[in-house]
């Protein structure tokens, strides 16, 4: 299931769906390249839609439509955590609309606004528990963060690895949200301290990205 998805308000943007479900604006040339469009991407995110058109149902302008769709679109994509907006400015209203959401606003996409809910807002988030006792190289932590999140035993280990099967996934047993807990490190050798300091400043980055995962250190 995806965490971020793309709401275009607008008739000119298009967002790659191959990268994010889409739920754009229906307008006549939307409309007549729907059924291309759901093919190409058929089963992509599934059970999700991956490509999905909705009308304005009597409201006008971007921030109207959005009040009407957003409650649709997270009724449809639960594991949600990450919106980008295209196709509507920027404006206390818009805060409002999506606080109301439990969204906050994260700065600006390529093309449009992002909005994150917070991992404290997220029910149900399982805490994956990594005991530092022992670690002494960056291949112990690697090893117990692959054991928590059941990784494919050829699993890179490398940050743009990491950034593969966390954040687009489809790689690991289990997926975002989680909450990973390090205990112990007092008890790991010095390169694996460091190590775990590189490892959690990555996790907290693509937290600020979105993507539904935190990072904590306990004992």
């Amino acid at each position: 299931m995806a965490w971020k998805i793309a709401i275009v308000l607008d008739e000119v943007h298009k967002a790659m769906i191959r990268e994010m479900p889409v739920w754009a604006l229906e307008t006549p040339s939307r409309r007549e390249q729907a059924d291309e469009i759901q093919t190409s991407v058929e089963g992509f995110w599934s059970p999700e839609p991956a490509f999905t058109l909705f009308k304005a149902g009597g409201a006008v302008g971007p921030l109207a439509i959005l009040a009407n769709v957003v409650e649709t679109v997270l009724e449809h994509h639960p594991r949600a955590t990450c919106l980008d907006l295209i196709g509507v400015a920027a404006s206390p209203e818009l805060t409002e609309i999506m606080l109301s959401v439990d969204f906050e606003a994260a700065g600006e996409s390529e093309d449009g606004l992002l909005f994150i809910k917070p991992i404290a807002k997220v029910p149900d988030v399982p805490e994956l528990v990594m005991d530092a006792r022992g670690w002494k190289t960056w291949d112990d932590l690697y090893d117990s963060f692959f054991r928590v999140v059941g990784a494919p035993d050829w699993h890179g280990r490398n940050f743009d690895a990491l950034n593969d099967s966390i954040v687009s996934g489809g790689i690991n047993l289990v997926e975002v949200p989680y909450a990973l807990v390090i205990t112990n490190l007092d008890d790991a050798g010095a390169e694996a301290f460091v190590a775990v300091q590189e490892f959690v400043d990555f996790v907290r980055e693509i937290g600020t990205r979105g993507c539904p995962i935190s990072v904590a250190i306990r004992g």
